[in-house]
C-alpha cells in the first residue's frame, strides 16, 4: 500500500501546541507558590536544568535556533529526571516547529512520550505524530506500535488506520495490515462515515497477492459494497469467477446476475451468454437479452451475434412459447426435479417471473432436488420480480460452492439498491410541508 505520511506545516504547529511553544518555568519563589494553588503540571527541577531550560527558551523567544539548538543539547544533557526528560522534548518539538525540522520534532515527541509525562489529552496525538515519523524513517516496527497505542486511545484522524496498514504491508505482513484496515472501515461505519477507496483497492489487491481466493472475493465484495461502480461490481464478479470450475449453468446463472445489475458492458459478456443459453435452448433469454444489447447499440446490427443467435431466436419465441406447459401438473413424463427446473429456466427467459418460481418450487418438492438449483432460481425470479426480500430469503438458502458466491453477489447488490430506494424517500418524509 502507498502511503503519504502526513508531514507539513500545519503538523508542525500542532506539535507546537501541543508542546506550548515558549512554555517559561517560574523563577520566583512567589510566583512558585501561586502555582502550586493552579491546577496544571508541576516539575521537580535541579536548579542546574531550570537555569539551562532558561536559556533556551530564551533562545527560542529569540529567534536565535542556532543558539536555541546548542542550549537545548545541554539542558537534556542535565536531564536527570523524567520531569526533565519531558520539558527537554517540548523544547525540542518548539524548535523543530520554528525550524521545520522534522528531525527534531521527532525526538522531542519521543522525548515527551518516554518521560512518561504526556498529558492523557495529548497522549493519543503524540503517539500518532510518534508513529508518523518513525514510518517516514522507515522505522516500521516503531510505527505499528506508536500507532496502534494512539488508536487504542482513541484516535482515529488523518486516516491513521492507512498508516498503520501501510507498516504492516512495507515488511509483507498481509494480514496485519488488512485487519488495521477492517478496523478502521467498521469504526468509520459505525460513525456514518465511509472509509477511503484507496483502503479498499490496497486491501483487495494485497488479499489477491497471497492467492487466497476466499479472502481475495472478500475484498473484492467490500469494494463493490462500499463504492459501487461498473469497475468495482466487474471485479466482484471477477473474483467469484477467479480460479472456479463453474459448469455451464452455474455460469448462465451468473450471468443473469450481471445482466440484472448492468454489468453486461462488453460484447463479449452478450457472446458468452447467447452460447451458453443456446446449449440450455433458452430461446426467450437469448431473444431478450441480445435485442436488448442491439437497443443500447452495443452490438450492431450487422454482428454475427445478431445473424446466428438474434434473428434465429426471434423466428422460434412464438412456437417455444407456445409449447411451454402452463404450471408444474401439465408436465408429461417422469416430472424429474431438473425437468421441472429446466421449464423455470425457460419462464425466467420469457420474463414471468411467478411462473418460474411455481415451477423451481415443484422441482424443489421432489425427491431428489437440487437445492442449490432451485433456490438461486427463485432468488434471481424475484429479484428481477422486484421482491427483493423474498429474493434474499432465497439466496440466504444458497450458501455453497459456486453458487453460494453468485447468492452472496445477488444479495450485496439487492442491499445497494433496496438502500438507494429507500434514501429518495426519506427525504421527501423530512422535508417540511409547502
Amino acid at each position: 500500500m502507498s502511503y503519504k505520511p502526513h508531514f507539513s506545516l500545519s503538523l508542525a504547529l500542532a506539535l507546537a501546541a501541543v508542546a506550548g511553544v515558549g512554555m517559561a518555568l517560574p523563577d520566583t519563589a512567589a510566583h512558585a507558590a501561586k502555582k502550586k494553588e493552579e491546577k496544571g503540571p508541576k516539575f521537580d527541577l535541579s536548579k542546574e536544568y531550570r537555569a539551562a531550560y532558561g536559556e533556551a527558551d530564551k533562545a527560542l523567544k529569540g529567534g536565535d535556533l542556532a543558539a536555541a539548538k546548542t542550549a537545548i543539547d545541554a539542558a537534556l544533557a542535565l536531564a536527570a529526571n523524567d520531569d526533565e526528560k519531558f520539558l527537554s522534548g517540548q523544547l525540542y518539538i518548539t524548535l523543530g516547529s520554528n525550524a521545520k525540522d522534522m528531525a527534531y520534532q521527532r525526538k522531542g515527541v519521543d522525548l515527551s512520550i518516554d518521560s512518561g509525562k504526556i498529558s492523557p489529552e495529548d497522549a493519543p496525538r503524540m503517539y500518532y505524530y510518534s508513529g508518523n515519523f518513525a514510518y517516514n524513517a522507515g522505522d516500521f516496527a516503531l510505527a505499528r506500535q506508536r500507532l496502534e497505542q494512539s488508536i487504542a486511545l482513541g484516535y482515529h484522524e488523518n486516516e491513521i488506520e492507512g498508516m498503520l496498514a501501510a507498516a504492516y504491508f512495507k515488511e509483507n505482513m498481509v494480514a496485519g495490515g488488512l485487519a488495521a484496515l477492517e478496523k478502521g472501515m467498521e469504526y468509520r461505519a459505525a460513525n456514518g462515515q465511509t472509509a477511503p477507496e484507496n483502503w479498499y483497492l490496497s486491501a483487495r489487491d494485497r488479499a489477491l497477492g497471497t492467492g487466497d481466493i476466499a479472502l481475495y472475493r472478500k475484498w473484492a465484495m467490500k469494494w463493490a459494497s462500499a463504492y459501487p461502480s461498473e469497475r468495482s461490481w466487474r471485479d466482484a464478479v471477477v473474483s467469484t469467477r477467479y480460479k472456479a470450475n463453474f459448469t455451464q449453468l452455474e455460469n448462465l446463472e451468473l450471468l443473469r446476475f450481471m445482466h440484472a445489475a448492468k454489468l453486461m458492458t462488453e460484447l463479449s459478456d452478450y457472446q458468452e451468454l447467447a452460447e451458453e443459453a443456446t446449449k440450455e435452448r433458452l430461446i426467450g433469454e437469448i431473444a431478450t437479452t441480445l435485442q436488448e444489447g442491439v437497443d443500447i447499440g452495443l452490438i450492431q446490427p450487422g454482428s454475427p451475434l445478431v445473424s446466428e443467435y438474434l434473428e434465429p431466436a426471434k423466428k422460434q419465441v412464438a412456437d417455444d412459447k407456445s409449447s411451454l406447459p402452463a404450471h408444474p401438473s401439465e408436465v408429461g413424463g417422469s416430472g424429474s426435479p431438473s425437468i421441472l427446473m429446466n421449464f423455470a429456466d425457460v419462464w425466467l427467459g420469457y420474463g414471468d417471473y411467478a411462473k418460474a418460481v411455481e415451477f423451481y418450487q415443484a422441482g424443489l418438492a421432489k425427491a431428489g432436488s437440487d437445492a442449490g438449483r432451485g433456490n438461486i432460481g427463485i432468488g434471481t425470479a424475484k429479484a428481477m420480480a422486484g421482491d427483493h426480500a423474498g429474493a434474499v430469503a432465497a439466496f440466504d438458502l444458497v450458501s455453497d460452492g459456486n453458487r453460494g458466491a453468485t447468492a452472496s453477489l445477488w444479495k450485496t447488490w439487492i442491499a445497494q439498491k433496496t438502500a438507494t430506494m429507500a434514501a429518495p424517500a426519506a427525504t421527501e418524509a423530512a422535508a417540511p410541508a409547502a
